[in-house]
């Protein structure tokens, strides 16, 4: 924010290390048409859209921690949740996809 911190001296990236997701719009729009949620993980937890998706290659982290994260948030749950239900009910949420993911990558973030 150049108003906040002029010449950004002091300003620290903030979303360092978030995840998120990316897209081939081109890919995307061919396969799901131009409706496509591109707003909304439910892009790759609603089985109707990831299962059009495979042909184009689905990749999503080897980090349990992060996935479990992400998709207790797209469940609406605290991704921090020590909730054993909550982890359930995202485990089955990731079974339901897990035909039509096609990578795994893992992030290393240090050499």
């Amino acid at each position: 924010m150049e108003g906040a911190d002029p010449g950004n001296q002091y300003g620290v990236p903030y979303a360092w290390l978030t995840d998120g997701p990316g897209y081939n719009l081109t890919k995307v729009k061919a396969a799901l048409g131009n409706d496509a949620p591109l707003d909304s993980w439910e892009i790759l937890f609603d089985p109707k859209y990831v299962s059009k998706l495979k042909s184009c290659g689905v990749s999503v982290l080897d980090t349990p921690s992060d996935m479990f994260a992400i998709t207790l948030h797209y469940l609406k749950k605290d991704p921090n949740s020590k909730n054993a239900a909550d982890y359930q009910e995202a485990f089955q949420t990731l079974k339901k996809i897990r035909p039509y993911i096609t990578q795994f990558n893992f992030i290393r973030l240090h050499q």
